[in-house]
């Protein structure tokens, strides 16, 4: 390489740099999920209940930090795709019934955080836009098949991702200053955790894991997408 050309690559690579550092990464303080009755499509309350336990079980796992946040759930037979990865969760943390965090967003999702920023200013007035998690979860045991049935357990969650009417009340709470984002970081987090076991994903409530604990009635594997205002699935929440 010649002296112009090393120069050249040179202010090339400064140039690159300054670019992303000028695209700051937006920080949202979140409600991942909310224990109780889950909501179905069509704005009615379904028989999928998301337990405290649960959620308890899951976090202190360590299954709400880094995890992927895409927009929308991916479909029926489709893999998520890193065209619509917008961002990560981090800094989660257990309160009474409900799992909150944070979503730091990539810096080329601008267009997102621009639409977060309108929706946060609307607040009731907008349209109901929230967070679903997609995971594995663990069902309880049933007596009778009109009884609720009961995530008492998740053994991994793939994504938290933005949709349009969350079944489990998954919400974006309010944009995070700088010195906020600063101060959160330096907050204990849960061990890290992946994965227990294997299984099919759920969408809370769009996808039901076929895991159940002993004596409870199996129940076949439905959309691996996510838990929103399902239409009958139970993965996604």
């Amino acid at each position: 390489m010649s002296e112009v050309q090393a120069e050249y690559a040179a202010e090339k690579v400064v140039l690159q740099a300054a670019v992303l550092s000028s695209k700051k990464r937006r920080t949202y303080r979140c409600r991942f999920v909310k224990a109780g009755r889950v909501r179905a499509a069509g704005n009615r309350e379904s028989n999928i209940e998301v337990t405290s336990q649960a959620l308890s079980s899951a976090w202190s796992k360590g299954l709400f930090d880094g995890r992927a946040v895409f927009i929308d759930h991916a479909g029926w037979f489709d893999n998520p795709s890193l065209t619509r990865l917008v961002g990560v969760t981090q800094n989660s943390a257990i309160g009474g019934d409900e799992i909150t965090g944070e979503i730091k967003l990539y810096s080329e999702a601008q267009a997102i955080a621009s639409l977060l920023d309108e929706l946060l200013a609307e607040g009731r007035d907008g349209p109901d836009v929230g967070l679903s998690i997609v995971f594995w979860p663990v069902w309880g045991a049933r007596d009778n098949e009109e009884d609720t049935r009961k995530i008492v357990d998740i053994r991994h969650v793939e994504s938290v991702d933005l949709v349009f009417e969350p079944a489990a009340d998954g919400r974006i709470l309010e944009a995070l200053s700088a010195a906020a984002q600063n101060a959160n970081s330096n907050s204990p987090s849960p061990p890290s955790g992946g994965s227990e076991g294997g299984g099919g994903s759920q969408i809370m409530p769009e996808q039901p894991n076929t895991t159940v604990e002993p004596g409870a009635n199996q129940v076949p594997a439905g959309d691996p997408r996510g838990l929103h205002s399902s239409g009958g699935h139970d993965r996604n929440v």
